[in-house]
């Protein structure tokens, strides 16, 4: 985060980033469902080596997200036309079901009901991606979720599930960071404002403990992920696969997955 990222930031509505970092602890949250148990067995029961299956999922969903990047770049307003697309042939649906259904006034309104129940939940989910998307995802796509989802899949890669450090490391370190430098953004200290970083440490650093890992242990695994976090150039690049790092070298417990 550099100086101007940061005074953003300070400028950014605490409701906005609330959102968008509540939005960024579900999904991280649901990057270890790869490494459960059931979701393995399910892929050996397809035929697939149990020790790949995680590192297939992520490896699937870190070219997705390069090739959606691709795609905003290439073509900027393709939100706009995919949802003009989506409006077109629903309305077409909608009308087709209409013609062939019964003459049933009621019959009439459901379908009615559906084109706006549906035209609501699309402005809905239009309207919060907007409400939490940064200026630089609008113009070069969501470049921060291709890193953080290459670093998942190199550190699964490596230091197998001991990737699970990194995903919560990426879910507790880098959101606290920033919700707490806009709550105290004095005195700044790299990336971050010093109250920030003492805060987020000691959080990770219990949340770790309470989890079952060796207080030492627990406090060097949180002191590598502050450090990735604020010195990174790519924070979401950095800090998974050197928090996953840190906790293989410290022989951390062995997370209870796959």
């Amino acid at each position: 985060m550099s100086s101007t990222e940061f005074r953003r930031l300070a400028e950014e509505p605490l409701q906005k980033v609330l959102k968008r970092k509540a939005l960024h602890v579900s999904l991280c949250l649901a990057l270890l469902i790869p490494l459960a148990p059931w979701f393995v067995e399910g892929g050996a029961r397809l035929g697939l080596d149990p020790h790949q299956v995680p590192l297939l999922t992520y490896a699937v969903l870190a070219l997705g997200a390069a090739l959606f990047n691709s795609l905003q770049i290439r073509i900027p307003h393709y939100r706009e036309r995919l949802l003009a697309i989506s409006r077109e042939m629903r309305r077409r649906i909608l009308g087709y079901l209409k013609q062939i259904a019964p003459r049933s006034e009621g019959l009439a309104k459901q379908v009615e009901e559906m084109g706006r129940v549906l035209d609501r939940v699309e402005d809905s989910l239009t309207r919060f991606i907007s409400e939490v998307e940064r200026e630089y995802e609008r113009k070069f796509g969501y470049i921060a979720i291709t890193f953080a989802l290459l670093s998942i899949a190199l550190s699964y890669a490596l230091f197998g599930s001991y990737v699970a450090y990194g995903i919560v490391a990426l879910a507790v370190v880098d959101s606290l960071s920033a919700v707490l430098t806009k709550l105290l953004p004095r005195p700044k200290v790299f990336k971050h404002s010093a109250w920030s970083i003492v805060i987020t440490f000691s959080v990770f650093a219990a949340v770790l403990f309470v989890g079952g890992v060796p207080l030492r242990t627990s406090l060097l695994i949180s002191l590598a992920a502050i450090v990735a976090e604020n010195l990174g150039i790519e924070d979401n690049l950095t800090l998974p696969i050197v928090t996953t790092a840190v906790a293989y070298a410290l022989h951390a417990p062995t997370p209870l997955y796959y």
